[in-house]
């Protein structure tokens, strides 16, 4: 039974070598130009996916997790019962949205939501890292755990979306962020923003983020302004420097008064008892008690606060960076890919907005800060480091094939490759991303084995006498069935994975669709292109030979080669 189907396979493949792929080959290397052509189509077709958007290019993919959170952050200072509020707020919110979800297709969406107020954890090494836990009254936290993705049919970054606008806004918050990211690695946009004069500076960020409400699929938009408690300023007035008075003076009777003065210590058992001087809690109750406020002067004397001092209430800022004598603001925004993604977003940025901030802002500086300098770093690096890559290879199959031209026959397989990869992501929906450029790489390798044996198959029938053309349909037909075979089995072998649902599989399934859909491609146009290009290497032979025979000898093949590495 088993050589049986074993014979009905091999004769169905040799009929279809023998009357489809060797004609087909002919047919391609006598219209070589026009194949390259087409071939060269393709590849501009599919980079064009790319460039239009088609495809989408994000850093790294979006995966399906199984948790949702939410942070609150309120100004410095606010009560906890206020920040609690809000915190029942955003859990009330998220059970809304739970119910909607099971009125609509009894589909059940959480498991748990754990609320957490007056502080928050902070996971500082992605999935399974522990975490800390810091106290402040005007923070809080909510984790939701997701019935697993199996078991319903919403996506975590639809549910997120849904909670988000069912909260909206909180009236005083500082910052409000949402995430469903299995794993994260920074704010989608972020951006650093420098001047000297601090008042420029907040009006630029504040430019920024007005710019950035506008770019569709933006949210979540915030800067490091971060805020700390309210506080008195005391200026002193000219009848206060008069009195020969002091800022300090001021400070430190106000301080004394309201806040207290350690004046013993106190021992009892191991604990130490501290024993403050102050005014009576009655009067110092409300900011009214300042009306009644007298400063003690250096004379003896005794004058009311509000004529040695103007009193002004502000909020200073609980951290200031500087860079280079430069006051620096980070505003960073998350990107929803459901409507855009970071790469468009930052895009956008750069070519609308800070042009016109450092228009408007002369002296501001700027650049691209946090998970996107170093996701651009990361990406220049690869392509540098594929370049050098492209070069080694080049440089052995010059010195394997004995030509400066044949190589070339064999690396345009990498581009095709490329384009199938590409094309890949598009019919099955996914966008390129980080993972996906590794998959694109393994394809290379994988791709120049195959085009490598062809064209040493090439160049052993022309040594024999055959025609370039009939050299080409030959080698092609004789290679084809291990070809097939090649890309047959390494297809179905990454399909499993392809059809992998689990959190865990997502990671690698963009390296999977790049390896899958690009050998596919790659192995069936190398057929049929890659004989089509050593002919053509033929006609530029003709071409050089026709002007300096002695030029020509350094761009053959020498008929003596060693074999090359058979798959």
């Amino acid at each position: 039974m088993i050589k049986l189907v074993q014979r009905r396979i091999a004769s169905g493949l040799a009929f279809v070598r023998d009357n489809v792929v060797q004609p087909a080959v002919e047919t391609a290397a006598r219209w070589r130009y026009a194949t390259i052509g087409l071939a060269l189509a393709f590849f501009i077709l599919c980079v064009s996916l790319l460039a239009n958007g088609h495809v989408r290019f994000i850093f790294f993919p979006q995966i399906e997790g199984n948790n949702l959170s939410a942070s609150l952050t309120m100004p410095e200072g606010t009560p906890f019962e206020r920040t609690d509020a809000a915190i029942q707020r955003m859990t009330a919110a998220a059970q809304q949205v739970a119910d909607e979800a099971r009125e609509a297709n009894g589909e059940s969406l959480f498991v748990s939501v754990t609320a957490t107020s007056g502080g928050r954890a902070s996971n500082n090494g992605g999935p399974g890292a522990l975490n800390s836990f810091s106290s402040s009254e005007s923070a809080g936290q909510i984790r939701i755990e997701l019935t697993p993705y199996g078991q319903r049919t919403t996506p975590a970054a639809e549910i997120e979306r849904r909670w988000r606008d069912a909260v909206g806004r909180i009236e005083g918050a500082e910052r409000v962020s949402f995430s469903s990211s299995f794993v994260r690695f920074g704010s989608d946009v972020e951006f650093e923003l420098a001047h000297e004069d601090e008042d420029q500076l907040i009006a630029a960020a504040d430019a920024m983020k007005a710019g950035l409400a506008g770019i569709d699929g933006v949210t979540q938009i915030e800067d490091s302004f971060d805020l700390g408690k309210r506080q008195l300023v005391f200026e002193l007035t000219p009848a206060g420097r008069a009195a020969g008075l002091r800022p300090a003076d001021v400070a430190v009777q106000v301080r004394q008064a309201f806040f207290g003065e350690e004046v013993q210590r106190i021992q009892r058992g191991r604990e130490e008892v501290r024993v403050y001087v102050r005014y009576p809690e009655s009067s110092r109750a409300s900011l009214d008690a300042l009306d009644s406020f007298r400063v003690q002067l250096p004379d003896g004397g005794r004058a009311p606060l509000f004529t040695m001092a103007r009193v002004e209430e502000s909020r200073a800022y609980s951290s200031i960076r500087r860079i280079d004598g430069r006051r620096v603001v980070t505003v960073s925004a998350e990107v929803d890919e459901s409507r855009s993604t970071p790469n468009i977003a930052n895009e956008a940025i750069v070519q609308t907005i800070m042009p016109e901030l450092e228009q408007t802002y002369p002296g501001l500086r700027w650049v691209r800060a946090g998970a996107t300098r170093e996701q651009n770093e990361d990406l220049a690096a690869i392509g540098s480091a594929f370049i050098i890559v492209l070069l080694v290879i080049f440089a052995m199959l010059a010195t394997q094939l004995r030509s400066y031209l044949q190589p070339l026959a064999i690396l345009i397989s990498i581009p095709l490759g490329v384009a199938g990869a590409i094309l890949g992501h598009l019919v099955l929906g996914f966008s390129l991303s980080f993972i996906s450029i590794f998959g694109i790489v393994a394809l290379a390798g994988v791709a120049v084995n195959a085009s490598v044996v062809l064209v040493d198959l090439y160049n052993k029938h022309r040594d024999a006498g055959l025609a370039p053309v009939e050299a080409a349909a030959s080698a092609a037909s004789r290679r084809f069935r291990p070809i097939v075979l090649t890309t047959l089995t390494t297809a179905l072998g990454l399909a499993p994975l392809l059809l992998e649902t689990s959190p865990q599989a997502q990671f690698l399934i963009p390296m999977a669709v790049s390896l899958g859909f690009g050998i596919v491609i790659s192995g069936f146009m190398v057929l049929f292109v890659t004989p089509a290009v050593a002919v053509v290497i033929e006609d530029l032979r003709g071409l050089v030979r026709a002007k300096d025979p002695a030029v020509s000898s350094s761009l053959e093949a020498t008929t003596g080669s060693e074999p090359a590495a058979t798959t």
